[in-house]
């Protein structure tokens, strides 16, 4: 099954699989659910969005979604929009994090992926990954 979402830049539709070589650190993934709990955050929010994560990909070939489901969460993009869609998912967007003038990309992708493997590390075994490895433990054991 194929899954199509919008694409980092508006207005362009994608291919879940697709999106490693599109995304980046950073970029936003906004969901919109079909289940009736979602509607009443989006009535409370006024918005069509119910869910958000944001992308990880610290090494080129591996990208990742954080996110707070019920705990932190850092799991596979392609899977886990793949798992969504079929699910509950109704529409799932990607948003371009852009940068004002004199900010360093590289150092907001840096700062953010420590972000990530110190929120995962502050208290085990809930807010790790699914192994107990730290994001950094991983990328190392790959390497």
């Amino acid at each position: 099954m194929n899954i199509c979402c919008a694409a980092p830049d508006r207005g362009q539709r994608t291919w879940v699989h697709d999106l490693p070589s599109l995304c980046r650190t950073g970029d936003v993934v906004l969901f919109s659910s079909m289940h009736s709990a979602s509607n009443v955050t989006k009535v409370f929010t006024a918005s069509e969005w119910d869910h958000v994560g944001f992308v990880v990909r610290p090494e080129p070939g591996r990208m990742y979604l954080f996110e707070w489901a019920g705990g932190l969460h850092l799991t596979n993009l392609v899977g886990r929009l793949t798992s969504y869609f079929r699910s509950d998912g109704r529409v799932i967007a990607i948003r371009r994090l852009v940068l004002g003038a004199g900010r360093s990309r590289s150092q907001l992708e840096e700062d953010l992926e420590a972000f990530v493997d110190m929120m995962l590390n502050v208290r085990a075994p809930e807010w790790s990954l699914a192994d107990g490895r730290t994001l950094m433990e991983m990328i190392e054991a790959v390497r």
